[in-house]
């Protein structure tokens, strides 16, 4: 009975997707940009680079999670926490793990797992991670942009957190207060009006949305599109 009992548990949790501050930062984790993040971002990124006749793939990036809540990786260090929503979406804590580097906050990572050996993924519009080394490229389709997985999290889901990145606006929930609730100058209809930073952000936003509503896709435009 205990091992009907253990195997069942064992499934249940296969289908968690809540992960615990020790379970993040006990793996490597193998990362890679997206598609949609532009050839800016690809055409240095190792997972991406075409393979030599009689060469073996370059592995993807490493990225460590540490429990005092930095992060290290080939680009340097970060800073991570959960989130407890995002885009919309809502869940347990260690469903959302926002990402940030020098202070500045990367789109929300929406946390999922691989089914084939229950692994865990990471994944924002831009960037995908995974708890196990990604196979090179063309080897695994489900787990390439094309894939139902990675292609679950895009530039239209994640629309908000991405447009307040490229416009250098603070993102949902950020740890800066102050900021969000300053109050701006800015110009309408040829006349200074002071209003609230979050209005001036929906009106931003909502003329970006106008802006590239006819666009497919929106590459990542700043400094670094994957945290």
């Amino acid at each position: 009975l205990r091992r009907i009992s253990a195997y069942w548990e064992s499934i249940a949790d296969s289908k968690r997707v809540a992960i615990s501050p020790e379970e993040l930062c006990s793996f490597e984790w193998s990362s890679r940009m997206k598609g949609w993040a532009g050839t800016g971002w690809t055409d240095h990124d190792p997972w991406w680079q075409p393979v030599p006749l009689a060469a073996s793939p370059q592995p993807a990036s490493v990225r460590r999670f540490h429990l005092d809540g930095t992060s290290s990786s080939e680009k340097g260090a970060g800073a991570w926490r959960f989130v407890p929503d995002s885009c919309g979406k809502t869940g347990p804590e260690g469903c959302f793990v926002r990402l940030s580097r020098e202070g500045r906050e990367f789109p929300t990572h929406f946390v999922s797992r691989w089914a084939p050996n229950w692994g865990w993924i990471l994944q924002n519009c831009w960037g995908f991670s995974a708890s196990f080394p990604l196979p090179p490229r063309g080897a695994e389709p489900d787990l390439e942009d094309e894939g139902e997985l990675c292609s679950s999290i895009n530039c239209e889901t994640c629309a908000d957190e991405a447009e307040r990145f490229n416009l250098g606006l603070p993102l949902p929930h950020s740890l800066d207060t102050a900021e969000s609730s300053e109050i701006l100058v800015v110009s309408l209809n040829g006349q200074l009006v002071r209003l609230p930073r979050e209005i001036v952000t929906r009106l931003l936003l909502r003329s970006a949305q106008h802006d590239s509503s006819g666009d497919e896709s929106e590459e990542a435009v700043a400094e670094d599109g994957n945290e």
